[in-house]
Order: structure tokens, then C-alpha cells, then sequence
């Protein structure tokens, strides 16, 4: 069992960590931040020496979009544009072919959405 304070993961150093962004970049402080080593469409650890490496941009890059695994597969659902319109799609990433795969709409769209995974089914 864990007492207050512990972490049951190995925890890395902040400046090891990238984040999700787009071609279009995030504002920080009013200052247009632009995807960098640090900051890419889509990082993904290889397994040698635990190295980050830079993986192919999401042709259609939204925000506030949710994500989710089945099957070794990354699915990116929703989200909205940079006008605040929310979009009903849904992308597939392989990430052993390092491609891309426009799946079925959903019959609605969808902004600042969660889904999960369960059993091979996403919710």
C-alpha cells in the first residue's frame, strides 16, 4: 500500500519531457511558441537508450482533442479549431508504420472531451 506522498512510477525530469503541439504552435506568455525537439506534433520513446524521437504531424491538427490506445494503435478524436469549432473526426495512428488513418466521423463533434479504452472499445 503507499503513504501519502509516494509515487508507485519513475519520474523524469521536466526538461526530458515533450509535449503535444501542432504546426501552428501555442501562444506562452502572448510569445508564439513553435514545435521544436522539445515541443513536436508527436513524440514517441525508442526503446533504445530511452531516447526521444520525432514521429510523423497529424495531417489535420486540432486541440482539445482526446486520445486513446487499442491494440498498439493511437486513436485522436475530436477537438476543435483554431476558431473554437468544434470537429467530429477521428485519426489513426500506427505507430510501427508511423502513418496516419482518417477513421468514421463521429455523428457529432466534439471539444475538451475524454475517452477511454476498454476492452478494444473506445467511450
Amino acid at each position: 500500500m503507499l503513504k501519502v506522498g509516494e509515487i508507485p512510477v519513475d519520474v523524469v525530469k521536466t526538461s526530458e519531457t515533450a509535449f503535444l503541439s501542432s504546426k501552428n504552435g501555442n501562444k506562452d506568455g502572448g510569445k508564439l511558441k513553435m514545435p521544436d525537439q522539445q515541443n513536436a506534433s508527436l513524440m514517441a520513446p525508442r526503446a533504445d537508450k530511452g531516447k526521444w524521437q520525432s514521429k510523423s504531424d497529424n495531417p489535420t491538427p486540432y486541440w482539445g482533442s482526446s486520445a486513446c490506445e487499442v491494440s498498439g494503435k493511437i486513436y485522436l478524436i475530436g477537438g476543435l479549431t483554431l476558431q473554437f469549432i468544434g470537429v467530429n473526426t477521428v485519426q489513426e495512428y500506427d505507430p510501427i508504420l508511423d502513418t496516419w488513418t482518417k477513421k468514421k466521423d463521429m455523428p457529432t463533434p466534439r471539444g475538451w472531451l475524454s475517452t477511454i479504452a476498454i476492452d478494444g472499445l473506445i467511450y
